[in-house]
């Protein structure tokens, strides 16, 4: 009996000390092992090191990253993940052309986004990008704008009532008060779809998209639940598939409203879209004057069978969150420090003032948009601060040379956008926040890989030009009309890490109306 124990305990020991070795010691495994990074233990690697709360994970490989800099790596059973944060190392990894795949721990998300333009790859991520790409043209987004407005102008009237309702002065929870209005615009520019028109469950679908969010996390720190298998036998496995059904409900739903449109006008709007030249097609595809939606052109390549339904539902649901959830954390970061920096508002206050000269909201067009400098080095630096999406992790298909360390095909590669923008030998006085920092004098000679909010390379974020014109029309309406104060202080707050960067707790700022 005590044979027949011992026997099934030495067994599985030998066969993970086996399987130790060889990782260790094949091609990836001795390679990376010359990269410095914390000691571990053989079998668990540093597990032990990367374990807890998610604010606590995320301090502690920024401790890795400071102490190893400019980079480190460190195990997990049997995965090993490089870190780099040198914008040379940065540029070699994501400047190449063919190391654009990346890494198989996105695919966690895969039973939610399926195989969109965020998790595709080879051929498949090349088709999607260039049939997508169409629908970023500049004329495209110079439609949307309006409806940035509308929206923007819809919501701003809600504060001031609710702020006059409670004495001239309002406090509001930034994030989800942002992440409405943000899903609001992200479904009538792209989706077509107006929100408040229909039967939707979008608090439902906010709430899904930050526990799906916490669920990635836990997983991907966590090897044995990455089996799909496996993670569907625990209860958060059975919990995320609920999750995922009120998220692709979400979805199914919006993509339904779009045909049944286009039903009932015969599809005579989509007669014009090929899939070519965005400058060519976005003057083809309006209607009612406003230009078509993305979910137009996936449509009319759905009609002629260049996408299927599969297709139509991971890029939707790809995009929706894509497009509202990072947008809605960049509003409420830059929002709280406005709050915090209150000269600085008082700057950009004068400048929206100045360019828009007594122009409603409602009527604000790309050429005032476009007037907003000042405003939009507030943005930027902003995200330079607190990078919404804070990494990007590569799985490398051929070899590199990184400026002190040469890694092997295979290698997964994590850069650490949070620290590349914290970096002092780039950024003096990393933690002051300076929107001077993006003046076109101070820009000049930067390192091109130094800032990265929306990525670089071929895989950068498709929507980056939609997004900063989104974040300006909002905080060009909202500064106009409010003053913003602090409660919270963010650099007392915790933050965590998920798909993008969070709040741990609510984090609130007063909206004082300025016509009070």
């Amino acid at each position: 009996m005590i044979d027949l124990i011992l026997a099934l305990v030495l067994i599985p020991v030998a066969i993970l000390l086996g399987i130790h070795v060889w990782v260790h010691q094949s091609r990836v495994g001795r390679w990376v092992d010359k990269i410095p990074g914390p000691k571990g233990f053989p079998i668990i690697g540093n597990f032990q090191d990367l374990k807890g709360t998610r604010d606590k994970v995320f301090l502690q490989q920024r401790k890795f990253g400071n102490e190893y800099y400019p980079i480190y790596k460190y195990w997990i059973l049997h995965r090993c993940l490089v870190n780099i944060r040198h914008p040379d190392d940065v540029e070699t990894v994501l400047s190449h052309t063919k190391n654009i795949e990346k890494s198989p721990h996105v695919n966690l998300l895969s039973t939610w986004l399926g195989d969109g333009l965020i998790l595709s790859k080879g051929e498949k991520w090349r088709g999607r990008r260039k049939m997508l790409n169409v629908t970023f043209g500049t004329n495209i987004l110079e439609g949307f704008v309006s409806i940035f407005a509308e929206k923007t102008a819809t919501f701003l009237n809600r504060l001031n009532a609710e702020a006059m309702a409670q004495g001239g002065k309002i406090l509001k929870n930034v994030e989800p008060t942002y992440s409405e209005l943000s899903l609001k615009i992200i479904c009538e520019t792209a989706m077509g779809i107006n929100l408040d028109d229909k039967n939707l469950e979008f608090a439902a679908f906010m709430k899904g998209i930050q526990k799906a969010g916490y669920i990635f996390q836990y997983r991907f720190m966590r090897p044995w639940l990455q089996s799909e298998w496996i993670f569907s036998l625990t209860s958060m496995g059975r919990e995320y598939q609920q999750v995922v059904k009120v998220l692709h409900a979400f979805s199914k739903k919006i993509i339904e409203a779009r045909k049944e449109y286009h039903q009932m006008n015969d599809w005579r709007y989509l007669g014009g879209s090929n899939g070519t030249s965005a400058d060519q097609e976005d003057d083809k595809m309006t209607r009612s004057g406003k230009k078509l939606a993305f979910l137009d052109f996936l449509l009319a390549a759905w009609k002629r069978s260049g996408i299927d339904d599969a297709g139509l539902q991971e890029e939707v649901d790809m995009f929706v969150v894509a497009g509202h959830d990072t947008t809605s954390t960049a509003l409420a970061l830059t929002t709280i420090i406005l709050a915090e920096h209150k000269d600085i508002q008082e700057k950009c206050r004068r400048e929206i003032n100045e360019v828009l000269n007594g122009l409603p909201i409602e009527e604000i067009t790309m050429k005032e948009l476009q007037q907003l400098n000042y405003l939009q080095q507030c943005i930027k630096e902003s995200m330079r601060l607190y990078s919404v999406a804070p990494l990007a992790i590569r799985t490398l298909k051929s070899d590199l040379q990184l400026r002190d360390y040469f890694l092997p095909e295979g290698t997964e590669v994590a850069v650490q956008i949070f620290d590349v923008h914290r970096d002092p030998q780039f950024w003096p006085n990393p933690e002051v926040y300076d929107p001077e920092r993006f003046s076109p004098e101070n820009s000049k000679g930067r390192h091109p890989y130094s800032y990265l909010p929306f990525s670089l390379g071929p895989r950068n974020c498709i929507g980056n030009k939609f997004a900063m014109l989104e974040l300006k029309t909002v905080l060009a309406g909202l500064i106009s009309k409010f003053y913003l104060e602090p409660v919270e202080l963010i650099r007392d707050s915790r933050l965590v890490l998920d798909f993008i960067i969070r709040f741990d707790h609510k984090m609130h700022v007063k909206f004082v109306p300025i016509n009070n």
